[in-house]
């Protein structure tokens, strides 16, 4: 087979001689770096203001969902978080806004004010700023968190993506998951710790 090859013109071995060249080069080259992804991060509020992040987990089959958020102040500082699991729910829109609410109701309670609500979810920011007449079976429900929003000191709300509400997220799975019954609480459980750490790292660089 050796003296076949020989045998062929020199321009029958170019193909080959290129083709090893590229394996070659191939396998020796320095590994190209992927373009780093620009997700959005959670950012810290201004000085003196609260920052609200709620997020919501669905189950369409049993109607269940869970509900979490978590409150931060200027130095990222973790000042309160809270989870709930809830039957009876309807659509993803409807846990979403169940969790919007029950985050503003204990901003008001615990006065964690003056306040920025961030929620990933488009639909319930939309639907919030909107001046017209909800008429869906939700209507009445987004006229209590336009309200309980008015109350805490005019809260603000605002449109975030899923990565930079990761803590929030978290939260609302561990009380789904788990069927967590409602819980407030002041020391950050250990399923988010991480993902504060990780917030705060950000935010510092």
């Amino acid at each position: 087979m050796v003296w076949d090859a020989l045998s062929k013109p020199a321009i029958e071995f170019v193909p080959l001689t290129l083709g090893w060249w590229e394996e070659f080069r191939i396998v020796h080259a320095t590994p190209t770096k992927l373009p780093r992804s620009h997700s959005q991060k959670w950012k810290k509020p201004g000085l003196g203001f609260i920052k609200l992040n709620v997020d919501a987990s669905f189950h369409q089959a049993s109607g269940t969902a869970g509900l979490g958020g978590v409150f931060r102040d200027s130095n990222g500082s973790f000042l309160g978080g809270f989870f709930e699991f809830k039957t009876s729910i309807s659509s993803a829109k409807h846990a979403e806004l169940l969790a919007a609410l029950l985050g503003v109701q204990l901003a008001s309670f615990h006065s964690l004010v003056p306040l920025l609500v961030e929620s990933d979810c488009m639909e319930i920011v939309q639907a919030t700023k909107s001046n017209q007449l909800d008429s869906s079976d939700l209507g009445f429900l987004l006229a209590d968190f336009r309200q309980a929003m008015h109350t805490a000191s005019a809260a603000i709300l605002y449109h975030v993506c899923r990565s930079a509400n990761t803590v929030a997220h978290l939260l609302a799975n561990e009380a789904h998951s788990h069927q967590r019954m409602f819980d407030f609480f002041t020391v950050a459980p250990s399923c988010v710790k991480e993902a504060l750490t990780h917030d705060c790292n950000d935010f510092n660089q």
